[in-house]
């Protein structure tokens, strides 16, 4: 991999619950970065593209071009403050947003093309094991409302297209419907990777198995400064005698035993719940994870 323009935003995406959060957390230790908290992100209190998005994974051409654009252009200004944390300073004090931007948000991915060509934006996408996340969602018990992806008319002409059947009629199961929406979002990255010269793929797991390692390259590859206090946090979130399971109902939990967790969705799901979700993605899926990861 390259090193990227060291001035240009990094947008980490992938599906939602792929550790976006953990990773973006890990980039924004260097210095001179400042961490944005999912843009697209529909729910009350979240930007929502400026108030235009309405559903969940808006496709930004079937908003508008005019109003996307725009909206997302505040975003790039700093003059955004729903994309801070609401516990963050900066989102109630402009000028404290400085830095070089980390834009995480995984609601942006069907968008994620978009950014890139429009504004510059430098893509990192992150892969995690369907079935890893399909666990996830099932720990939540978090269904998707598959009508937010099925009404956007130009998303599935531009991008969706061979799934419009499944959209329109989607499982009833919380696993289920992991397998889909893991299938739709990622053969939508893929497809913009395979497009673009420059977009960077990382597999959660092999982050997971070697953080130190791998956050050095990414931290070579988008131009930031790696220094030994980095590697002393990256190393105090990833310990092995962190705990691997999170706390019932949490969402986030950045501090984990990161190499236990890679297979903890072997002991959350069945093998026939597996065995579903490996044949309902393996058109995507393996492209990304041979029969050894199963």
């Amino acid at each position: 991999m390259k090193n990227k323009d060291p001035n240009a935003p990094i947008l980490i995406t992938g599906s939602h619950r792929c550790g976006s959060t953990w990773l973006a957390s890990l980039l924004g230790l260097a210095r001179a970065t400042t961490v944005l908290q999912e843009p697209f992100n529909v729910a009350p209190h979240f930007y929502a593209l400026g108030g235009n998005a309405k559903r969940w994974f808006a496709y930004a051409p079937d908003i508008g071009e005019a109003e996307s654009k725009d909206a997302f252009k505040l975003v790039l200004s700093r003059s955004a403050g729903r994309v801070y944390e609401r516990r963050n300073p900066a989102r109630y004090l402009r000028f404290l947003r400085r830095g070089r931007l980390i834009i995480k948000d995984p609601i942006a991915a069907f968008s994620a093309e978009w950014l890139v060509t429009e504004f510059g934006v430098v893509p990192l996408v992150l892969v995690r094991h369907p079935a890893a996340f399909a666990a996830s969602l099932k720990r939540l018990s978090w269904y998707f409302p598959f009508e937010d992806l099925a009404s956007q008319e130009q998303l599935i002409e531009d991008v969706l297209f061979p799934f419009r059947d499944d959209l329109m009629n989607p499982p009833q199961e919380v696993v289920e419907q992991a397998a889909l929406l893991w299938l739709v979002i990622y053969h939508a990255l893929d497809l913009y990777a395979s497009r673009g010269s420059d977009w960077t793929v990382v597999r959660h797991e092999d982050i997971s198995e070697d953080p130190v390692m791998h956050l050095k390259n990414l931290y070579r590859v988008f131009g930031l400064d790696w220094e030994p206090r980095i590697e002393t946090r990256v190393r105090g979130l990833s310990h092995r005698d962190n705990p691997t399971d999170p706390r019932d109902g949490a969402v986030h939990v950045l501090k984990r035993n990161s190499r236990e967790n890679i297979k903890r969705w072997r002991r959350v799901l069945s093998s026939s719940e597996v065995s579903y979700i490996r044949k309902a993605t393996i058109s995507v899926s393996e492209k990304y994870y041979d029969a050894g990861d199963w």
